[in-house]
């Protein structure tokens, strides 16, 4: 699933003008097939990866952070919780299992935050993400990045696999 928000789009095709016909075309997947999402209700004997996790996504967007929940809620999170900014999150890590952290964002950067996270809880579990391509030196110690655009089935991925890390080295 590739989405496009507003500061992604051409300003042309945000602003409406006078004689210029206007028309917005918006295809939406079923949020659970593109979640990956398996049947599982009422199931008990098939605990996912995330089950009684908690997990803190912090992005300036709301959207991002709204259609990142709804996702992580059907994958089995059993928190989700949502910070619009670096300094937000900072006073929510308590109980926190992993972190979803934007890089672009106001007063602080992502960058900036996961080296703070990382200074004081490094075994806390960091998935950034931005739309830039961000060098694995200068990602301030988070233990995976995604790209913004790539698929759902990327972000499961990397959040499965730094969680299994995680619980595995015990920190």
């Amino acid at each position: 699933m590739h989405l496009k928000s507003g500061h992604d789009m051409p300003r042309h095709m945000l602003k409406p003008a006078i004689g210029i016909a206007s028309f917005l075309l918006l295809l939406l997947p079923s949020l659970q097939a593109q979640a990956g999402c398996v049947e599982t209700i009422g199931r008990e004997d098939a605990p996912g990866p995330f089950e009684g996790k908690t997990i803190l996504i912090v992005d300036d967007h709301s959207t991002d952070r709204e259609l990142s929940s709804r996702i992580f809620k059907i994958w089995g999170f059993a928190r989700t919780l949502q910070a619009a900014s670096a300094r937000e999150a900072l006073t929510m890590l308590d109980g926190v299992d992993v972190i979803l952290t934007d890089v672009q964002m106001p007063e602080m950067s992502g960058i900036e935050f996961t080296r703070q996270v990382k200074a004081s809880l490094p075994g806390l579990p960091i998935l950034m993400n931005s739309a830039d391509k961000i060098p694995t030196e200068e990602r301030g110690g988070a233990d995976a990045f995604v790209q913004k655009g790539s698929d759902y089935e990327d972000y499961r991925k990397a959040l499965t696999d730094i969680l299994r890390k995680s619980a595995e080295s015990g920190i």
